[in-house]
């Protein structure tokens, strides 16, 4: 990335893009058929479009990244929109199981707060950060947070894994999920200090 930033994945979940795939051609097949048969319906295909392709925007327009001379984690979206925040002592850090089998780093308060997706366990696929940004993760936790080491030295444990192989569901970071161990309750997240 450009500016000495390092970008991290957002571990997007397959699961729910093949669903907003679906439901895509599903509407699409419909309004075909209402401009075929119904030409008078033909204005409303501009609003009905740019409906489906919002979310498509905002999903392709977001970035998240960390800045290793600051030790900044930012997360950008259609490119303008930056949410920034930079690990200390007063700012909130925890573990945090999203409920849809994804293991995330919350850092900072609502609003201007940033997550990282560290863990996706679900049905369709099994996927974790890449062992550099985990260590590169746990490196800021423990410079800029001494009183979260805890959770630096699972980040590092969990790039150990990654790296030698091992299965993810059986990774030190997939203990912490919700979804993995009992069925949770809809909207409840867990969060782990």
């Amino acid at each position: 990335m450009a500016d000495g930033l390092v970008r991290i994945p957002l571990l997007p979940n397959p699961n729910a893009r093949r669903w907003y795939a679906g439901t895509c051609l599903v509407t699409l097949a419909v309004l075909g058929y209402l401009v075929i048969t119904e030409p008078a319906d033909l204005p409303w295909l501009g609003p009905a479009l740019a409906v489906l392709l919002a979310p498509v925007l905002l999903a392709t327009t977001r970035t998240l990244w960390l800045d290793p001379a600051s030790d900044t984690v930012g997360l950008t979206h259609l490119w303008f929109w930056r949410v920034c925040v930079t690990p200390a002592p007063q700012v909130p850090i925890a573990l945090v199981d999203s409920g849809n089998g994804c293991l995330q780093l919350g850092l900072g308060r609502f609003p201007r707060r940033v997550f990282v997706p560290l863990l996706r366990l679900d049905v369709y696929d099994h996927t974790s950060q890449e062992p550099a940004v985990l260590r590169l993760l746990a490196d800021v936790l423990a410079r800029r947070v001494p009183a979260k080491q805890h959770m630096a030295d699972r980040l590092r444990r969990q790039a150990d894994h990654v790296e030698a192989g091992g299965p993810l569901d059986s990774s030190p970071l997939a203990a912490l999920l919700v979804a993995h161990t009992v069925m949770p309750l809809p909207g409840r997240t867990r969060h782990h200090e």
